[in-house]
């Protein structure tokens, strides 16, 4: 009973020692990891691996737009007739494959397409209304050109604005008129507007009954059988843009476009489903 104390002693000493090798022994290695090379060996393999990762999303990325690219010209090439000659099953077949390629180039086409244009009857004079020079190329170039390669289709294009909020009201008309014309739109089919209380700036707000009055004195005067302007977003959201919409919109709630035996106007919007452009405001 007198070594009871020695023996307890000796016991708790074993058991400190063990409890400081179990606290001490984590902090060991994370010293041994922590040593430069150690550090310079982890960044290097991780960057590889991201390297690695980088270069094969590069690489998907070129072979989707390749492929993107190839269809495109392959559904905008017209399918080659294909003569067959009696007797050779060799030609039968070709012309049987050339008519399932030719069918399936047609689904996608008509897959692809988002905008139905009416029939040429009640497409004879078309209004493009729009608020600032530069949209007519920005949004709507496919569509003018489609529309100025009709036979008897008379084009107008109602410009807002001068493009002016930069200072370069003189460029950007002279840029407008450019652009028409290599649209097919002759420069007497152009009616740029120049008025104070529709400036282009983003941060004033068109009154809607001003740009109605524009848009119904143009229709009346040119005797316009449909209209074409931007969507309620005014496809890249820019505040003038929408004024447009919302003026257009209104004369046909309120039953204000003229109506009549040889013309029914109406209002054809561009949505921003069909934009082929980027949707950043100007």
């Amino acid at each position: 009973m007198k070594f009871n104390w020695l023996s307890e002693f000796l016991a708790n000493i074993v058991n400190a020692s063990a409890i400081t090798e179990a606290v001490t022994r984590p902090l060991i290695g994370l010293h041994q990891q922590l040593t430069p090379s150690s550090i310079y060996c982890r960044i290097k393999s991780t960057s590889a691996e991201a390297l690695e990762h980088i270069l094969i999303a590069c690489a998907v990325y070129f072979l989707v737009c390749l492929g993107l690219y190839k269809l495109t010209f392959w559904l905008s090439a017209s399918a080659s007739p294909t003569t067959t000659v009696p007797g050779a099953s060799n030609n039968n077949n070709n012309g049987d494959s050339a008519r399932s390629s030719s069918g399936l180039r047609n689904a996608l086409q008509s897959g692809l397409r988002s905008v139905h244009l009416p029939k040429p009857a009640v497409m004879g004079r078309v209004l493009l209304v729009i608020a600032h020079p530069d949209d007519e190329c920005m949004f709507f170039g496919p569509l003018i050109y489609t529309l100025t390669q009709r036979d008897g289709c008379q084009v107008y294009v109602l410009c807002l604005s001068n493009g002016n909020f930069e200072q370069k009201g003189q460029v950007r008309r002279e840029e407008l008129f450019r652009a028409c014309k290599r649209l097919g739109i002759s420069e007497s089919n152009i009616i740029l507007v120049n008025a104070t209380n529709l400036p282009d700036d983003p941060n004033v707000e068109w009154r809607s009954d001003a740009v109605a009055s524009f848009i119904l004195h143009t229709v009346e005067s040119l005797d316009i059988q449909a209209i074409f302007t931007f969507d309620r977003d005014g496809v890249s959201s820019h505040p003038n843009h929408c004024a447009v919409y919302y003026a257009a919109a209104s004369l046909c709630l309120a039953n204000l476009l003229p109506k009549g035996e040889s013309r029914r106007v109406g209002i054809i919007s561009r949505s921003r489903s069909s934009s082929n452009n980027n949707n950043n405001n100007k």
